[in-house]
């Protein structure tokens, strides 16, 4: 029998944490701009000072100026080579590429903003998610037997994939694919890895190899998987965080642990990439609705998506 898996999800802005919570230290925030979006743009990165961002409808990358109006795209809906169905990551390299990995196409390409494509590589496994490294080769993140998640280093020339003990080794519970899922990050030195429903991330320097790994500032049980009749998921499992975002310093983290003194708020909390805790800021509810994505690319300013609207905050 097939494997249908799913997460129950309750979307609640504050969770109770199994152990007494550590002590947030709370900075300012301010309101100072706003702006309507009039495409549903996600993901945004930012490249030798240029910005660039996922389009969700039409599937496509695109760069975008101070307004966030297009100025060049990449890609549209489709199923062809220079096409996307659904990009789970891309990563903005020099000479105008872009490295993208399509999880429904199950590929890998690089492709240029002339929709030019330097390579195309379709995968004999189902991808989850992916990192350019250097030199031709991949971080690939995959699900394997029941449910397990793994890593490996994927060579694009010869196909070959090279699974990454130091990180599998910590996944080989069943359905660890459901329990750790998450978000890729990553930027010129570093690929990190931060997990939605448990208290788990982990940073890999792309030039030396290493590893490290942390927990966010609240630790919680992981969550538990029922198993009925070869349907799989999450019971009950309230996700720890909403959104990360990876500057050259530091992890911004929206998370759903609230505060007592902000009992109906997200909060953003501001880690560096040793896993220290470093500040937090209060997110007000905007445009009726929750924080959804977090990005910053200008110091003390951080923008926050609500729904189809962009807020600008300065901070501390």
């Amino acid at each position: 029998m097939a494997v249908i898996f799913s997460a129950i999800v309750s979307f609640l802005a504050s969770c109770t944490s199994q152990n007494e919570p550590k002590k947030r230290v709370f900075y300012p925030v301010s309101l100072t701009d706003s702006l309507t979006l009039d495409l549903p743009l996600l993901r945004f990165q930012e490249f030798d000072g240029k910005i660039y961002a996922y389009d969700f409808y039409d599937k496509r990358i695109v760069q975008i100026d101070s307004n966030f109006q297009v100025i060049k795209q990449l890609g549209s809906f489709g199923d062809g080579p220079k096409e996307n169905l659904l990009v789970r990551e891309y990563q903005v390299l020099s000479n105008d590429l872009v490295a993208i990995v399509d999880v429904d196409k199950n590929t890998f390409k690089i492709q240029s903003f002339e929709d030019s494509v330097y390579f195309y590589q379709k995968f004999d496994f189902d991808i989850e998610g992916g990192a350019y490294l250097e030199d031709s080769v991949l971080l690939t993140m995959a699900m394997e037997d029941r449910l397990r998640l793994n890593f490996a280093h994927y060579s694009i020339g010869n196909s070959r994939k090279e699974p990454i003990s130091a990180l599998n080794d910590l996944f080989q519970e069943d359905y660890s694919g459901l329990i750790y899922q998450g978000k890729l990050l990553s930027n010129k030195e570093r690929i990190v890895f931060t997990s939605y429903f448990s208290s788990f991330w982990f940073v890999l320097d792309k030039k030396s190899g290493e590893v490290q790994f942390g927990k966010y500032l609240h630790d919680y049980e992981k969550p538990k998987v029922l198993d009925e009749g070869g349907i799989v998921m999450l019971e009950d499992a309230p996700e720890l965080i909403y959104d990360s975002f990876m500057t050259p310093n530091e992890i911004l983290i929206i998370s759903n642990v609230g505060h007592t003194d902000y009992p109906d708020q997200r909060i953003l909390d501001v880690y560096d990439l040793e896993f220290n805790y470093l500040r937090s800021y209060p997110l007000p509810n905007l445009n009726d609705t929750t924080p959804d994505e977090v990005f910053t690319f200008k110091e003390s300013e951080v923008v926050i998506l609500y729904e189809d609207k962009l807020f600008f905050f300065q901070i501390e």
